[in-house]
């Protein structure tokens, strides 16, 4: 994707995200979601015994999460009737605003979780669970395309966000390791 045309497919993301959220369907879904992602995650704090920093960081990661079955699970209708089938294609590349959005959905979830958590390897089995859990229900109930691509761009999106929220984590303990050390 050359400059000019990767501007466009970001305006084309950001059209497609905010045609999505203003689903009632996709704001249903994302309540849902996050009412649950964020009760296991204080649950999970609470049991770890976490500060208050790192507990809001978690707590954002579950918000970010919940995005992901609420885009990719609560757009459309559901048709029993049809015979599951998925593209076995594994593609990486982005070619339209939806595969990018695909690429970046799980980006911010994969920042945090592995911030919070300070492992990549969690945050990487959860995106990939999630993807496989995701598209295999698109395939089931046809409320998507059930796409292999899809899932390698979900992982691939996670696991950026995990190397960054490990450097940046680093980054910010560190810094304030040294100034104590000075």
């Amino acid at each position: 994707m050359d400059r000019v045309a990767l501007g466009s497919a970001w305006d084309q993301v950001w059209h497609l995200v905010t045609e999505l959220l203003g689903r009632p369907s996709v704001q249903l879904g994302y309540a849902v979601s996050a009412v649950v992602l964020v009760g296991l995650t204080l649950l999970a704090v609470q049991r770890a015994r976490w500060g208050g920093g790192r507990s809001a960081v978690a707590v954002a990661g579950a918000l970010s999460l919940a995005l992901f079955p609420a885009l990719t699970l609560a757009r459309r209708g559901v048709d029993l009737r049809r015979t599951p089938s998925c593209d076995w294609d594994w593609a990486l590349a982005p070619t339209n605003a939806e595969q990018l959005l695909n690429l970046v959905l799980l980006f911010p979830a994969g920042l945090l979780g592995a911030w919070a958590l300070r492992r990549i390897w969690p945050v990487l089995l959860v995106a990939l669970v999630l993807s496989l859990g995701a598209e295999a229900v698109q395939a089931t109930l046809d409320i998507g395309a059930c796409e292999a691509a899809d899932m390698a761009r979900n992982v691939a999106g996670a696991l950026a966000g995990a190397f960054c929220g490990l450097l940046l984590g680093w980054a910010l303990l560190w810094g304030r390791a040294r100034s104590f050390a000075h």
